[in-house]
């Protein structure tokens, strides 16, 4: 079974490579919905916590295959200057890796007051007014699972990071072949650009370059890593 999901909002931000030698000097976005992202958005419409629902989480990302996403227009990528690294204690090892360092791996002046951390200023990426339509496989039971919580989401489903929300609602529907979806997806957006195909082997003759969905190795995602890969049109 197919599942078609919109995402239109005024903004979205979908992980990127992370620069700087800290967690967070610059933190990019693709210009596409990455797997981990658009899974996350899933596990949080069906209650699906990572870390407290492990067996869960793991078995519902293990069912779930990426298959394509469209694009409905051009959208263009805009800069945020933010805050970040404050609020985290030197005292636990896990907090003080999200704190900031100088280019050395140093703790910089005036970082630590009283053994909590102060902030230090990042840019982030946004995606601004994009719209699109992803498409994803699974087996039947799942899919009507997984429907039925993008209908009535047990926990706010945001577009990669918490102040990106939707401005439609993300559930599109089912269908019973990926043609189907596709038809779907161009007559949603009045588009016929395919802009991200993810497959073990590309299904069509499309020129193609793969990028590989970064690799997270800090604790909070010691369960899973992103290993699987995106085929860009």
């Amino acid at each position: 079974m197919f599942i078609n999901i919109r995402l239109n909002s005024p903004m979205q931000s979908w992980g990127n490579q992370t620069t700087g030698h800290t967690s967070g000097a610059y933190r990019g976005t693709n210009e596409f919905p990455t797997y981990s992202g658009v899974v996350g958005l899933i596990c949080a419409c069906c209650g699906i916590n990572r870390t407290g629902n492990q067996d869960k989480y793991i078995e519902l990302i293990n069912s779930i295959k990426y298959r394509s996403a469209l694009a409905s227009k051009q959208f263009k990528i805009v800069v945020d200057n933010q805050n970040m690294g404050g609020g985290y204690r030197k005292d636990i090892d896990y907090e003080r890796k999200m704190v900031p360092l100088t280019s050395d791996g140093k703790d910089w002046v005036g970082m630590w007051r009283a053994g909590i951390s102060s902030a230090k200023l990042s840019d982030r990426e946004y995606l601004e007014n994009a719209d699109f339509v992803v498409t994803i496989e699974t087996d039947e039971v799942t899919s009507n699972f997984i429907a039925s919580h993008l209908k009535n989401p047990m926990w706010f489903p945001v577009f990669g990071r918490s102040c990106c929300i939707p401005s439609e609602r993300i559930f599109s529907g089912i269908f019973n072949s990926y043609n189907e979806c596709i038809l779907d997806a161009k007559k949603i957006l009045k588009s016929e650009k395919l802009i991200a195909y993810m497959a073990d082997k590309p299904e069509n003759n499309y020129n193609v370059f793969d990028v590989y969905d970064v690799p997270v190795n800090n604790q909070q995602f010691k369960y899973t890593k992103r290993k699987i890969y995106k085929t860009i049109i």
